[in-house]
């Protein structure tokens, strides 16, 4: 490929990943299932594995292209890599290591979503570079919790929008 050609792909990725994670930013709080009222449940897991593995098949093709790692300059990047390191040690040593690993009906907090979590947070340290950036996953956060915010309201109000057989 040329140089010019592989830049390009790079950016795309990179591109793909700051959208992706304001993208995420917005949508994990909004998912819902009529047949879940946890706060986390496997609809909100399953759009978390498959947004952090697309942003991880992107960050690796991105890499590839490149030929260099994109790692961030923080100090806050140590403890994750310890959370995530005491993450996988706990699961060795767990009484249940499989309800660790794969988890159990309603429970969906299990090791692949703490590393996804680290990643993630990984991710949004890499790609941090600007206010812009930064301005934009607020308003992301902001525009989500005021679509909640008025969907309580019309609950309040006795209206079911969504899911109207369930109440």
């Amino acid at each position: 490929m040329t140089g010019g050609r592989v830049q390009r792909l790079a950016q795309y990725c990179d591109t793909s990943i700051q959208w992706g994670l304001i993208l995420l930013l917005f949508l994990e709080p909004l998912i819902i299932s009529p047949r879940s009222f946890d706060a986390f449940d496997l609809t909100k897991a399953t759009l978390l594995y498959l947004f952090t593995l697309y942003f991880l098949i992107a960050y690796i093709a991105r890499s590839i292209f490149l030929r260099e790692w994109k790692f961030p300059k923080s100090i806050t990047l140590l403890p994750a890599f310890f959370f995530a390191v005491f993450a996988v040690i706990s699961v060795i040593f767990s009484p249940v290591p499989l309800a660790s690993i794969v988890g159990e009906y309603g429970r969906y907090e299990t090791m692949q979503t703490l590393i996804a979590y680290t990643f993630l947070f990984f991710l949004a340290l890499s790609y941090r570079n600007d206010e812009v950036w930064a301005k934009r996953a607020l308003w992301a956060l902001a525009a989500g919790g005021f679509l909640i915010a008025l969907y309580a309201f019309i609950q309040k109000a006795g209206y079911e929008p969504i899911f109207p057989h369930t109440t």
